[in-house]
């Protein structure tokens, strides 16, 4: 039996829309909090195909522990000023004697966390040698890469089947269903694609990772208004 949203009851088409309007606002905050995360990955405001290129390959001309500074780690700094002692530092070669002008600012505001029992236990800083290795130009890791690809493709492919298996119950014709339904997986193995053939092949491949984010919004709008708009169209829906 071929049973259409239309025809649902109106308790059921009631869930039904409270879910498609959940999961909608679930989109647009992950959708806001990558967005936010990758665009002060160059140390600037607005998203870029820099911040791509940085969140997935790295930036070989900026070590791990200055784009630590300027984005995520910054507001743990005690001042400005303390950045711009740590770039300083940097960019007079890492030495060990200068680093005891700015040693206080790891232990005071990173050691906390950076260390072997601390939350940050994988970045240890708690002394020079692993400052400086931490101050060295680097590319992203392919560990904290496949972990992030890994959680991104299950919760969206999840995300994605639930959504095309409501939509694959509309009254629109089989070509467009099968077309919306199978939208959102193409984009997902694009973007995560596009991720890795940046980190592995060519930063030229960042460009590739808006047009697929953007796909898998346009996929996600048809797979919420779509259902929507055919449950509630039709006058001859059954509502007992």
């Amino acid at each position: 039996m071929n049973i259409q949203l239309s025809q649902l009851s109106l308790i059921h088409k009631l869930i039904l829309t409270l879910f498609l309007i959940i999961m909608g606002v679930s989109y647009l905050f992950a959708a806001l909090n990558l967005q936010l995360k990758v665009s002060l990955a160059d140390g600037e405001k607005g998203l870029s195909v820099r911040d791509i290129e940085y969140t997935y390959r790295g930036d070989p001309g900026v070590t791990l522990l200055e784009a630590m500074i300027r984005t995520s780690m910054k507001q743990y700094l005690p001042s400005p000023d303390a950045a711009l002692d740590i770039e300083q530092w940097i960019a007079d070669g890492k030495t060990r004697g200068d680093y005891e002008q700015i040693r206080w600012i790891f232990e005071q505001k990173c050691v906390r966390c950076h260390k072997p029992s601390g939350e940050a236990n994988f970045r240890p800083l708690t002394d020079y040698e692993e400052v400086a290795a931490a101050a060295t130009p680097q590319k992203r890791s392919i560990t904290s890469l496949a972990s992030f690809s890994h959680y991104h493709a299950f919760g969206m492919g999840l995300f994605s089947i639930v959504m095309a298996l409501i939509f694959s119950f509309s009254s629109f014709s089989i070509r467009i269903r099968m077309i919306v339904c199978c939208l959102p997986f193409v984009a997902l193995l694009m973007d995560v694609g596009s991720w890795w053939l940046t980190r592995l092949i060519s930063p030229i491949f960042a460009y590739t990772v808006l047009p697929s984010g953007g796909l898998m919004g346009l996929a996600f709008i048809l797979l919420i208004v779509g259902p929507l708009f055919d449950m509630w169209r039709r006058r001859d829906a059954v509502n007992s």
